[in-house]
Order: C-alpha cells, then structure tokens, then sequence
C-alpha cells in the first residue's frame, strides 16, 4: 500500500526507529482508518537485514497455545535452553488488532499474558516438556483500534508498552479534483466532488441494476475512504451501519470508479465452510489466473456462521 507521509508520520517515524534501536515494545492506538497498519508496515519494510520481521495476526480465537506455536516458528535453538532469531539477526513481531482474543471468565486475554511474560521475564515455557525457554533477541510492534474488540488491555500490559496515539486525518482520494488530475489529494471543494460522484453514479446505473443513492456529505467521505481501500494492493475495510443504510450500495460505487468488478458468495441450501472454500477458491482463479481487478464483497447476511469469518481473517491477513 501507498503511503503518503505528512508531517505527523515524518515525526511519528523518529520516535519509533528510536524506539525499535532500543528494543522497546511498541503499540500505536487509533480509529480504524487512520492508517496505524499501513504506517508500521511501511516502516518495518525500510528496516536494515540485521532485522527479521514476523507478522502475528490476532482474532476473537486466538489462544496463548496458538500464539505460541507462531512466536516460535522463526526462533533457532541455541546454546542450552536459549533461543532467537538466526544468526545476530533482531526479530520484529508485529501485532494487529492487539484487543482482538476473546476475554476468558477471569478476565484473562490468554495470549496478552503469554506476551507480558516474555517482555517482563524473556522466556516462556515448552508446554509438553514444561521447561523454560528463554527467548532472545526479540521485540514487539502492535497496533490497536479502542473501539473494537475487548475494548481495554490489561493495566500490567499496558505498563510495558510505549503508546502513541493516531488521530483521523483529512479525506483523501483520487478524484479530488473531479477526476481531472488523479492525484492522491486532500478533498478541498466537496461541490467538485459531488459532481463526479454524480456523473459515476449516472454511468454504474447505465451498466447495472439502478442504485438509488442521495450523495450527501458522510456519504461522499465513505465513497472516498472505500475508493481509498481498494486501490491499495490487498486493501480491505469492514463497513459498519443499520440495515439500507447504503453500505452495499457505496461499496458497489467505489468499485465502478476503481474499475473492479465485485465477486459475492452464492449462498445455496446447506451452504458451509467447505462450500466458502470452493467459493474463495473461484475467487484467487479469478484475480489470479485470469488477472481480472476484482472486489470481493462480504455481507453480514453471507456470515452463516463465526467460523467463516476465521477463513476471511486468514485470507486478510495471508
């Protein structure tokens, strides 16, 4: 994804590389959309080879045991019982949506104590032979939305963290001015806007099944911020409002004016996950093989049961 840096990333950036030369947990806070994934992720790839970066993706499923297993993947067993990264390498674990895992009848998130132990004492235990592990040469990056999932984190977690905090920037699109100059440009003149909005509305209704869409303001930003989403390589967003509040509607516009036709699920009697495999496997067929620029479009009505949105997650997150 693209990332446009203002004077807030620019000083946002010093303070994290220091942070990361010290190796210091780090966790950046903010609404969905202000850019806190794509910030890290344009920062840990311009990071030296002296480092490793491993992406840890969290849902309302994640376990300590689960975690676990992908902390370890890139540790080498060295001298004893201590284990790191390969060679003199420095490993970057980078967390999204760190308040995700489900909270348990203690009030315990599982694998937030699994990372408190190791920033506190660096190490863990093998849990089928029951022995220490001590773990070297690793650091954590996470970011949080506070408005999602389990809404807090526990106040000894939170102790051995830095934070920062992201606010919502300005809207930005393509088609700022018109889609005259496409230019990733700050929306400055909203008539302007509302035009061309107008005029893309006029020519989807011409190809497809008429949308009857009022284009006021809230309206235009969501169509800037889908647009915004799909034109960035494996850009995703989640949309979230009442019943005909239009979120199908915008999503469809968006996807006109990126020039991406959408691909939805069929759901037929008896309809499961195996039946979403074969779905999402026609879907990689699509964009894949036939390199077709597609958007997939995800209802709540579509979600017949929580373990498909495990399959979306993983899909999101691969």
């Amino acid at each position: 994804r693209a990332l446009v840096h203002t004077s807030e990333t620019t000083r946002l950036r010093y303070f994290v590389e220091l942070l990361l030369e010290k190796g210091q947990p780090l966790m950046l806070v903010g609404n969905a959309g202000v850019g806190k994934t794509v910030f890290v992720g344009d920062m840990l790839a311009g990071l030296s080879e002296a480092y490793i970066v491993s992406r840890v993706p969290f849902n309302y499923y994640t376990t300590s045991a689960a975690l676990q297993r992908i902390l370890e993947k890139p540790l080498e067993k060295k001298a004893g019982r201590n284990y790191g990264p390969g060679g003199n390498k420095k490993l970057v674990y980078f967390i999204d949506d760190m308040n995700m895992p489900a909270v348990d009848s203690y009030g315990t998130v599982q694998p937030h104590t699994l990372i408190r132990q190791h920033i506190d004492y660096g190490h863990w235990y093998d849990r089928q032979k029951v022995m220490l592990k001590e773990i070297h040469g690793c650091q954590y990056v996470a970011c949080m939305n506070p408005m999602v999932g389990s809404f807090s984190l526990s106040p000894r977690l939170q102790g051995v963290d830095s934070h920062v905090l992201l606010q919502q920037p300005l809207i930005y699109c393509h088609f700022a001015n018109g889609g005259q100059d496409p230019c990733y440009m700050p929306v400055k003149d909203w008539e302007v806007l509302k035009t061309f909005l107008t005029e893309a509305l006029d020519d989807y209704n011409e190809l497809n099944a008429t949308m009857h869409l009022v284009l006021f303001e809230d309206a235009m930003q969501h169509v800037c911020r889908i647009s915004r989403t799909l034109q960035s390589p494996q850009g995703y967003a989640l949309l979230v409002g009442v019943g005909g509040s239009g979120k199908q509607s915008l999503a469809r516009l968006a996807a006109h004016i990126c020039s991406l036709d959408v691909f939805q699920i069929t759901l037929t009697q008896g309809f499961g996950v195996q039946e979403l495999r074969v779905d999402l496997a026609n879907l990689y067929i699509r964009t894949g093989a036939k390199n077709m620029p597609t958007a997939f479009l995800l209802t709540d009505a579509q979600v017949l049961d929580e373990s498909f949105l495990v399959l979306i997650n993983d899909l999101l997150a691969s």
